[in-house]
């Protein structure tokens, strides 16, 4: 049995979820807090005998360039904040091994960097790699399956949309901020009795016993400029022509910065991935969405709408649509039959004119409980679902 609970903030919005009830009718004693269920979801897979994988395998991450924030609809006409973060020749510079350095990994670099603003140990250790400076280096722990030749480059979809990524990257500088800036503080009386003392931070210690601040004091300083990590990242959706990973919400850093991707360490992947790394392919599709693999968000009053009163409450986009191209095309039809039209005009009323009529009545009937517009509708995005291979 399902009732309200609990909520979760999306945007700046609470979205109420449901939760199921447990055995002693409690609600909220089981619910998944990021994604409203219709019905519960299917288990993830557990390995690929292809290729090896697990969900104990550990594959390789990549950097990436923050190009900034923009927004997009997802499969339910649900308007979402997303982050662009591109990758600009991502190769596998060094190979690690457990019998010489004591454990598997492999050093990334990306970007480009001029060779007169790179060390010689640098220029030395790139020309072994056949390659030329980059502006970013690091590495990433794998699995001993996953080691890659050095050379290797790692593209976008490495990543597959509708998976969970955890960003890391070093946070914007604030310079030296006060304690009401830096850590919320309220401040002292803003009027009586205060004499410039409106924005300190007070008492910062006792007397003579400690006779000193504890470490770790939230006090005025310099605020920002650290790596900070934001786990559980949907991939919303990759560019393959621009080489551009599209994460649902916010990631650290400005525009330019260079981020750590890789795969989250507390979440199970939903797919089998590309292991150890994505091969691209001549007929891959400019871009693949997450698709179905983002779970329709609770709106308020759905779980009052029943079968009889709206035959699609449960259906996406696409399959209110083709219900209602079907609707018109047996409407078209009859009309054929009855001679009312030639076979011309129901060619030519067919498609266009049907899904502009599509587009008004879903927006007609659907605008308070599903928030669409037009530039929703009008996007014809390929799903994860149309693609027969990723590997």
């Amino acid at each position: 049995m399902l009732s309200r609970g609990a909520f979760v903030f999306r945007g700046q919005r609470a979205i109420q979820l449901l939760s199921h009830r447990g055995s002693k009718g409690k609600a909220g004693t089981f619910y998944e807090p990021k994604e409203w269920l219709w019905e519960r979801p299917a288990e993830p897979p557990t390995s690929d005998e292809a290729t090896g994988w697990t969900q104990e395998s550990r594959r390789t991450g990549l950097y990436a360039q923050k190009l900034g924030m923009t927004q997009d609809w997802d499969h339910w006409g649900v308007r979402t904040g997303i982050t662009a973060l591109h990758v600009p020749f991502c190769h596998v510079i060094q190979v690690k091994l457990e019998e010489q350095h004591g454990y598997n990994a492999l050093q990334v670099g990306t970007g480009h960097k001029h060779p007169n603003q790179t060390t010689k140990p640098l220029r030395e250790h790139y020309a072994k790699a056949g390659l030329l400076p980059k502006a970013v280096l690091g590495e990433f722990k794998v699995s001993r399956d996953a080691l890659l030749p050095v050379g290797t480059e790692l593209f976008a979809s490495h990543f597959v949309p509708g998976q969970y990524v955890d960003v890391r990257a070093r946070t914007i500088g604030k310079g030296f901020a006060g304690p009401m800036k830096r850590w919320g503080f309220k401040g002292g009386p803003a009027s009586h009795g205060t004499s410039k003392a409106h924005r300190t931070h007070g008492s910062t210690g006792a007397c003579q016993d400690p006779g000193r601040v504890f470490k770790g004091k939230k006090m005025a300083g310099r605020m920002g400029h650290k790596f900070r990590t934001t786990k559980n990242l949907q991939v919303f959706k990759v560019d393959n022509k621009l080489n551009i990973i599209f994460v649902a919400g916010a990631v650290p850093g400005a525009k330019g910065t260079f981020v750590r991707i890789f795969d989250a360490k507390n979440k199970k992947l939903p797919m089998i991935p590309p292991y150890p790394t994505y091969v691209p392919t001549e007929d891959e599709p400019e871009e693949v969405y997450a698709g179905m693999y983002i779970r329709r968000p609770y709106q308020e009053g759905m779980d009052k709408i029943t079968e009889d009163d709206d035959p699609t409450w449960n259906l996406s986009v696409d399959e209110i649509r083709a219900l209602f191209m079907e609707k018109r095309r047996k409407q078209l039809a009859a009309l054929l039959e009855a001679g009312d039209i030639s076979p011309e005009e129901y060619m030519g009323r067919l498609d266009p004119p049907a899904e502009d009529l599509f587009y008004g009545e879903l927006l007609k009937r659907n605008a308070d409980r599903m928030e669409l517009t037009y530039r929703d509708l009008a996007r014809k995005p390929v799903y994860l679902s149309d693609v027969a291979t990723r590997s």
